[in-house]
């Protein structure tokens, strides 16, 4: 029997009235090599970011290596005694998918299902509001961050405890250059300084609250939550990461996934 790697199963993507992926299945085994052909406008680019979790599918399923990525990356919280709380953020469409998903899971700690926003940080606030009132820490994560450890995450908790807000991070293997508007290099930092930062990112309750009520004063919305606690006025601490920690957003990703499922990093199977 051929080892399944991606499983895609009646997967429909729909902006608005327009179908842009209308009812695709797919099974791609271990070693195999598939091309997926189409003109202009087919719907190439929205059958990948359906598979790799940059949409989330009006309907359907995505399985990689025979559980889907949110699976995953919530089994890792689920089994994390240092969490008392799951709040699973979802479309509206995607919440009676992920009902259906944990509800056989006993994690032995509260789960709740919340409708997103129409951005990120919408998603995120709406997390927030509907966590425990009498939550002391807020931990947010990428649902395609499957790869993540439960020593990461009790990391990020005690960071957070001791500093009030913690990023978990990985030195930058690369040289960065900052350029101006014209694109010419204005400054290189030392690269031991520069760090790429991954989820989860970890908050005393309060602090993160208070830095989306700053953010939605003022309107500024950076591409991740140390953004928003950084433009309150709060100091983050970096906490260490891993380069398996990665975010699956391409295809190449899922290849690299494979092989951190399969022992070619720090992950371990299941």
């Amino acid at each position: 029997m051929k080892d399944n790697v991606l499983h895609v199963e009646n997967v429909t993507m729909q902006f608005g009235g327009v179908v842009a992926v209308n009812n695709l299945s797919l099974d791609i085994n271990k070693d195999e090599i598939v091309a997926l052909i189409g003109p202009n406008g087919a719907g190439k680019t929205t059958a990948f970011n359906c598979i790799t979790g940059v949409y989330e599918p009006t309907n359907g399923l995505v399985a990689f290596n025979g559980k889907t990525i949110i699976e995953r990356t919530a089994a890792v919280f689920g089994g994390c005694n240092a969490v008392d709380e799951i709040i699973l953020v979802s479309s509206e469409n995607g919440i009676s998918e992920c009902y259906s998903l944990f509800s056989a899971y006993d994690w032995n700690k509260k789960v709740k299902y919340v409708c997103g926003g129409k951005e990120r940080y919408n998603s995120v606030y709406n997390g927030i509001k509907a966590a425990d009132k009498n939550s002391g820490i807020i931990i947010i994560h990428d649902g395609v961050r499957p790869f993540v450890t439960e020593k990461i995450i009790t990391d990020s908790i005690e960071c957070a405890l001791k500093h009030g807000a913690c990023a978990v991070g990985v030195p930058s293997k690369d040289t960065i250059k900052i350029c101006d508007d014209s694109g010419f290099v204005s400054s290189t930092p030392e690269r031991k300084y520069v760090y790429n930062i991954q989820t989860p990112q970890t908050f005393r309750t309060e602090i993160i609250a208070d830095a989306y009520k700053v953010a939605f004063e003022k309107e500024i919305f950076g591409t991740d939550d140390a953004s928003l606690a950084e433009n309150a006025g709060y100091s983050v601490k970096i906490t260490e990461g891993s380069y398996d920690n990665i975010k699956i957003t391409t295809p190449d990703d899922l290849i690299v996934g494979e092989k951190i499922l399969n022992g070619g990093g720090k992950y371990k199977k299941d």
